[in-house]
């Protein structure tokens, strides 16, 4: 999200989001909000503003940035940008497995399929790779239920919704407990019944491994 659009949403909102001042060996204590620089190149004398993705123009880009005590006499050598990603509109084109619709023999990993985040895109890239696997070899396909949070990323990227839009996982995918009050089911709850349901997966994945096939 650009750094603006976080600011527009409240004056506070910067520093509990990427100015938030923790982690500081030594933080003043009047500290209010920081800006966190990492190093670019192996010298240390280029570096890169944490946090900042922004459609600011580039001259506003030295005009705001240069409010900041730090940076008022900053060299730029490259100004933020947007970062996009293209992913696919999954509902539409998505077998369950994560298996192209009009080709049967590709599938869709990580970041493509949908989803937003590292661990996010590194699940999806296991459940399509397993799928592809079993599919080459002739084994049934490891299937990721609802009460996992890997299948409920794989259920949100495949089954149809008006606005499909990337998400991360996060508890309001959770389904809900029936009953008129329609509360999300208990997060230790979900996560016991989860790694069940991991560790059966892991089973019978491992079963290939001492299994002979022909491809």
């Amino acid at each position: 999200m650009p750094v603006e659009e976080i600011a527009r949403r409240g004056d506070d909102t910067l520093r509990f989001g990427p100015m938030r001042p923790v982690g500081l060996r030594e933080r003043p204590a009047d500290c209010f909000a920081v800006v966190q620089l990492r190093k670019e190149n192996h010298e240390g004398t280029v570096l890169g503003l944490v946090g900042f993705q922004t459609s600011l123009a580039i001259a506003e880009q030295q005009r705001v940035f240069g409010m900041i005590p730090a940076l008022r006499n900053a060299e730029y050598v490259r100004y933020g940008l947007i970062h996009r990603n293209a992913f696919l509109r999954g509902p539409s084109v998505l077998s369950a497995d994560l298996q192209l619709g009009a080709f049967s023999r590709v599938w869709a990993a990580g970041q493509l399929c949908g989803v937003d985040g590292y661990m996010e895109s590194t699940s999806l890239g296991l459940v399509a790779a397993l799928n592809a696997a079993a599919s080459l070899r002739g084994f049934p396909r490891p299937v990721f239920s609802v009460q996992t949070m890997m299948g409920l990323l794989v259920d949100y990227v495949t089954q149809d919704r008006e606005d499909f839009q990337p998400t991360n996982a996060n508890y309001g995918l959770l389904p809900l407990e029936p009953g008129p009050k329609q509360k999300a089911i208990d997060r230790e709850t979900f996560a016991a019944v989860a790694l069940e349901h991991i560790r059966q997966i892991a089973d019978q994945v491992g079963a290939w491994t001492v299994q002979k096939t022909s491809l």
